[in-house]
């Protein structure tokens, strides 16, 4: 029979952390610094671990081939960063939805100093793009002839998904618990038990840096990987 988690909620978090740090009633540790630990850990994770994004989607102008931050992100201006840029072509003025899209494909994020070596010509298909100095590029620069402006929806970072007190509810059940590791590192500090809150904040960090590595740091497999392998040898 499968195990069902269920979503932690502050109060839960806070009883599970004075259970842990054998202390029911507050004599050490106030509720107050530790709903703060709690916030401060769960904001962490949401950034470190990428597991809470947003999208927005933006025309682009033909002849017009970077994006300040400031200008993408005029509704949620403290975005952290961006993660993918999905192109559908299209020129009305009308902005779909991303899920309702028909055509379309992820571009491959490339260094701005490639731009000058891309094969592509300007007014092609956006192929690539870049982020630098807080300004989003798109590679090749679409034209007016070609008509090719087309949209962008861009997966992006938001320190404004945080929110005191509830974005732990949102975390995924697996990333909850890891909250707790941050808050006992606290803790430790507090007492100056140095050597244990080290420990616990190694716990915290490796899983953040393991999560990062297994599901958004994964290596593209190369075209050998992708041939099949001669048994004729072995005949």
């Amino acid at each position: 029979m499968a195990y069902a988690f269920t979503d932690l909620v502050l109060s839960t978090m806070t009883t599970r952390v004075r259970s842990m740090l054998n202390e029911p009633n507050a004599l050490i540790f106030t509720d107050t610094e530790i709903t703060d630990w709690i916030n401060r850990g769960t904001n962490i994770v949401m950034k470190d671990s990428k597991c809470k994004r947003n999208i927005i989607t933006k025309l682009l102008t033909n002849g017009t081939a970077e994006y300040s931050y400031a200008t993408l992100f005029t509704a949620t201006p403290n975005a952290i960063t961006v993660e993918a840029v999905f192109y559908a072509g299209g020129t009305t003025a009308t902005v779909p939805a991303p899920q309702v899209v028909s055509g379309g494909y992820c571009l491959e994020k490339i260094h701005p100093r490639q731009i000058t070596t891309s094969p592509h010509a300007a007014g092609s298909a956006p192929r690539f793009w870049y982020d630098r100095n807080d300004t989003i590029g798109i590679s090749p620069t679409p034209t007016t002839a070609g008509g090719l402006a087309g949209y962008v929806f861009l997966y992006y970072e938001n320190e404004n998904l945080f929110v005191p007190n509830t974005t732990i509810n949102a975390l995924p059940n697996h990333l909850q618990e890891v909250v707790t590791w941050y808050v006992l590192a606290q803790a430790n500090i507090k007492t100056k038990r140095y050597s244990v809150a080290n420990m616990f904040m190694s716990i915290f960090m490796n899983y953040l840096m393991f999560y990062r590595q297994d599901y958004f740091a994964k290596p593209v497999d190369s075209a050998d990987m992708m041939t099949a392998p001669d048994y004729t040898q072995f005949a």
